[in-house]
């Protein structure tokens, strides 16, 4: 397992021009954050790996205490005005959503019901980008 983080970290390292030597989210244009949104991974894995490596300019993460099966929410964006990755952690594993909007986030983080709120407004609404094989 250690191994293969050790290779993803090591491809986003050596292929990726839009970092510096810090895993942070160059300033140059928009055009870099737009691109980091809407990148299409391999896998799952390569998804978690390059979210949780990353050093975005926003991130924020909820325990949410007061949910029968969410047990928290975290939410990954490079300018916090337009889109990031949401991601879910429940008791039968880990959710990412790809573009999810700012608005959507700041409106879950104020829901009465982090369930129902998944379920009516994010859940298959925002799909992470897998390489079809």
């Amino acid at each position: 397992m250690f191994l293969n983080i050790k290779k993803y970290v090591l491809f986003f390292f050596f292929t990726s021009c839009q970092w510096d030597s810090e895993s942070r989210i160059s300033n140059n244009t928009e055009l870099d954050c737009n691109s980091i949104i809407h990148k299409t991974f391999q896998n799952y894995d390569e998804a978690k790996v390059f979210i949780y490596t990353t050093t975005f300019t926003f991130h924020e993460k909820i325990e949410t205490i007061r949910s029968s099966w969410i047990r928290s929410i975290a939410y990954y964006s490079c300018n916090q005005q337009q889109y990031g990755y949401l991601e879910i952690v429940t008791d039968k594993g880990n959710y990412i959503h790809q573009n999810v909007p700012s608005e959507l986030w700041n409106a879950m983080k104020e829901a009465s019901s982090y369930g129902k709120f998944y379920n009516q407004y994010i859940k298959g609404k925002y799909p992470l980008k897998i390489k079809n094989r």
